[in-house]
């Protein structure tokens, strides 16, 4: 079965504000005669909560218009730039708030985030040093944050070392335990990656992923019976987990079950189209590699 597991990530944080945050509210705010940077400031944040980035960016650059010495609206107007993925948008957000903030913690974890993402993972690995260093109340964070850009720059033991950093300091964070259980897998260490999934599941019984990872650490373990129902658990209480539903195709197909590999397949790739070329290249789609509906399914 494909030892596929999932991390969770952190993404962009933002600056809140004291207002009501309703857009209904921010819009009567408004004075087009008035020169007030926080009023757009403050419509910028509802129009973010509402997933309406477009408008957010457009009253963002309004504020900075009227204030160019505030960090907080660059570090928002970065954290919407980084949801349109417009990385280096993002990325000279956050340089201008360090500019104006050399102290501010919010705008190097940000920084940190898009460089994760654009796997320039030493530069990320930096400024989660500097959160380290500039914040104490941002540490768990920044532990649990270095552990994964660790783990994806494919430093093992580090990452182990951060996430156990991140238990110490916080043991009930059920997230730490899903991606340490993570880095377990791994390295080939089933029974502890099972223990971290138990342990994140015991701390949130709702959450697929740990299921989802579970599952596949008894499909490496043999213990298939389980691996079902813990990928069936992890469906159940999130119908978009791809993984989950990658590693059911994975595991339907190694026994020989052709319709419900496809089945399985075809609702993972509908969610996210990376999982065409993983089947491609998979082992455990060997025996269905020539066939005519895997090669239209993975067109």
């Amino acid at each position: 079965m494909k030892k596929l597991f999932t991390l969770i990530f952190i993404g962009l944080c933002f600056v809140s504000t004291v207002y009501a945050d309703k857009l209904s509210e921010h819009k009567k705010v408004i004075d087009p005669k008035l020169n007030n940077a926080d009023a757009y400031f403050n419509r910028g944040l509802s129009y973010f909560n509402s997933k309406q980035y477009q408008k957010a960016i457009v009253d963002y650059t309004r504020s900075i218009e009227l204030n160019s010495q505030n960090a907080r609206t660059y570090i928002n107007r970065a954290s919407v730039y980084y949801q349109l993925g417009q990385y280096q948008n993002a990325i000279e957000d956050c340089n201008k708030a360090i500019e104006i903030d050399p102290k501010n913690a919010l705008a190097y974890h940000n920084r940190g985030c898009v460089y994760r993402d654009m796997g320039q993972y030493q530069k990320a690995i930096e400024d989660c040093n500097k959160v380290i260093k500039l914040n104490p109340d941002f540490i768990i964070v920044a532990y649990y944050y270095r552990g994964i850009v660790y783990y994806m720059s494919g430093q093992y033991m580090r990452a182990i070392d951060d996430f156990n950093r991140a238990i110490k300091l916080n043991p009930g964070i059920s997230e730490v335990y899903c991606n340490r259980g993570a880095v377990y897998e791994k390295l080939g260490q089933h029974q502890k990656a099972i223990d971290d999934f138990n342990k994140s599941i015991e701390l949130n019984s709702g959450y697929a992923l740990a299921y989802c990872n579970r599952g596949a650490s008894y499909g490496q373990l043999g213990q298939y019976q389980k691996a079902v129902e813990d990928l069936s658990k992890a469906t159940n209480l999130d119908p978009k987990c791809g993984d989950a539903y990658y590693n059911f195709a994975c595991f339907y197909s190694l026994r020989g079950k052709k319709s419900q590999a496809f089945f399985n397949l075809k609702i993972a790739i509908d969610l996210d189209k990376k999982y065409k070329n993983m089947a491609k290249t998979d082992k455990d789609f060997k025996n269905l590699w020539d066939d005519p509906d895997f090669k239209k399914l993975t067109k």
